[in-house]
């Protein structure tokens, strides 16, 4: 609180300044680690069996499409 004290009430000397601009980065990379883990496994998990992670279009029906 100090520092918003400092700068007028300017909070982006939280992300101006090195030391907090690499501590918010730190702090960015553990917020986003489970899910781009989560990611890895399941892409992973995914290749390991053969399946797609992709949703697939429907089968196209060919007795519907061919009546008039």
């Amino acid at each position: 609180m100090n520092s918003m004290i400092s700068f007028s009430n300017d909070w982006t000397v939280f992300f101006t300044r090195p030391i907090s601009g690499t501590v918010m980065a730190i702090i960015a990379a553990m917020l986003l680690l489970p899910f781009v883990s989560a990611l890895r496994a399941r892409n992973t998990r995914a290749a390991a069996t053969g399946t797609s992670t992709q949703i697939a279009a429907p089968p196209h029906n060919s007795a519907s499409s061919s009546r008039a």
